[in-house]
């Protein structure tokens, strides 16, 4: 991940908050999740950067490599997706979502 990150970017990959212009922002990779079982999911850059601080040009990645326990969905993951949580048989159902209100 970090190598195509610094190939796609020419940045070494953080959670830190950078400036990137619009056509940077414009470049950064759909990321693609596997999860056990077949599901899949796609995240635009919208939805794994997070405009710090709501300044013009400065994001943060909401992506965190470094979870011992695998991964951490956040907010970011459930935007524009209706979530079920099923707390008996421990298992998360989400179907795409772009419906307001």
């Amino acid at each position: 991940w970090e190598e195509v990150w610094r190939e796609i970017t020419g940045r070494e990959y953080g959670n830190e908050k950078e400036f990137y212009s619009k056509e940077e922002f414009e470049v950064l990779p759909v990321l693609r999740f596997v999860f056990e079982g077949g599901a899949e999911v796609r995240l635009d850059p919208s939805s794994y950067m997070d405009n710090t601080d709501n300044e013009f040009g400065y994001w943060t990645s909401r992506v965190y490599l470094e979870e011992p326990s695998g991964a951490l969905l956040g907010a970011n993951f459930f935007m524009h997706r209706m979530v079920v949580f099923d707390q008996v048989d421990m298992r998360l159902g989400w179907k795409d979502w772009d419906h307001c209100g």
